[in-house]
């Protein structure tokens, strides 16, 4: 009967896979993951022996079904693609890992985490292709989320990223400013400043004069780093335009050119722009001698400082526009303010009797102001006190009786 023996795996002849297996009373059990792409075919070596202790040994072959097994993971490669490259452009290619060696696998962009830059790009077969085009400085690094199904609908899904490379941006625009520009300006005078508009950022631009339509007065300017120059003293005659064309360079030697038309900015020939007259004075009626706010700068040297005509102070630190010209602060920076010493009383009128008077120093400019007093003239006059100090103080005068004075 079967129930009175004992069965065992032993070694021997085709005992071959004998590790594979167990056997648990009558039953001969898995010791193990068996897989039939690894091998689809077995043999094992079995021993029976009864109550007695006889025994018989054989070898069983044993055959592995095979069934689908799920994709154990894909990878892209490649996943690099230039910028500015047209429409379905070559990004990478699909390669799964499956035990089915000869399964097929379809690859899909799904939702999901990861999957920020999905509409970026399309899948054809086992390819990945864009979409758009792509654009270095509005991505560098983008994420999508493929899922891999096999022919039985198993599948697994991946994020992964797909690096755009950086390629030279060819300028996209010439701006010129101001494009009104003044009259009767001498030779080797810069009129007008010179940008690119160009999507590399950091890239630089070096600007020429060249031939082609709108280039009729190239002659008469020239190029001074990034600026637009007058060549020859230049006079607007009755065509109040001149016709100019720009190319920019870049480093990388794209380049655009555009046609630039410039205009009489000063039709009132006073040597001040009519927009920078018509915008601090609402007309051209005011002549570039004068000094409206009393500052000390006429409005010629205003319009040069581009400081404000109607107003003595233009930054509000505390100095006049003439006096941080004359000393070389800038009066447009209200950090950038010379040291002003204020005295009060500002004048003084000395009478026939002794006495005494007390000037208050401070300091109303921003840099550190070292101040010492002296008696320039009159004897009857002396300091009494402390004639020196930093930023603030007082002066006290000690005055003798004057008999020259007149009161």
């Amino acid at each position: 009967l079967a129930g009175t023996h004992t069965y065992s795996l032993v070694a021997g002849d085709g005992d071959t896979r004998n590790s594979l297996f167990a056997i648990a009373g009558t039953a001969l059990v898995t010791n193990g993951v068996i897989d039939f792409e690894r091998q689809a075919s077995h043999s094992v070596r079995v021993r029976s022996t009864d109550p007695a202790g006889a025994s018989i040994e054989a070898v069983f072959p044993l055959v592995v079904e095979n069934t689908n097994d799920s994709p154990s993971g894909f990878n892209l490669t490649g996943g690099v693609v230039e910028e500015n490259q047209p429409v379905d452009t070559l990004a990478g290619a699909f390669i799964t890992l499956d035990d089915d060696f000869s399964d097929d696998h379809v690859y899909a962009l799904v939702a999901g985490e990861g999957a920020t830059n999905n509409n970026q790009f399309r899948i054809e077969g086992d390819e990945l292709r864009t979409a758009v085009v792509l654009d270095y400085e509005k991505g560098r690094m983008l994420s999508i989320r493929v899922r891999v199904t096999d022919s039985q609908s198993l599948n697994i899904e991946s994020v992964f990223a797909v690096e755009v490379t950086d390629l030279n941006d060819a300028p996209s625009e010439i701006v010129v400013s101001p494009t009104g520009i003044l009259d009767k300006v001498p030779a080797d005078t810069a009129v007008a400043r010179l940008f690119t508009t160009d999507q590399d950022l950091n890239d630089t631009h070096t600007y020429s004069l060249v031939a082609g339509e709108g280039s009729e007065n190239n002659g008469l300017f020239k190029i001074l780093g990034t600026s637009l120059a007058t060549s020859q003293f230049l006079e607007f005659d009755s065509s109040a335009r001149f016709n100019v064309r720009l190319r920019t360079t870049d480093a990388g030697g794209a380049s655009l050119e555009r046609a630039i038309v410039l205009t009489n900015d000063d039709t009132d020939a006073d040597g001040l722009s009519d927009i920078w007259e018509r915008t601090n004075f609402g007309n051209l009626d005011n002549g570039s001698d004068g000094d409206g706010d009393g500052d000390g700068l006429s409005n010629r040297d205003e319009f040069a400082a581009g400081t404000n005509p109607a107003t003595a102070d233009t930054d509000g630190d505390g100095a006049n526009d003439g006096l941080e010209v004359s000393l070389g602060t800038n009066p447009l920076n209200n950090l950038d303010a010379p040291a002003v010493l204020r005295v009060s009383p500002g004048s003084l009128s000395i009478g026939r009797d002794a006495g005494q008077l007390t000037l208050t120093i401070r300091n109303t400019g921003i840099a550190p102001l070292n101040w010492q007093a002296e008696v320039v003239d009159g004897d009857f006059v002396t300091i009494d006190g402390s004639a020196s100090g930093v930023n603030t103080g007082a002066i006290t005068l000690a005055v003798e009786a004057n008999a020259g004075a007149s009161g």
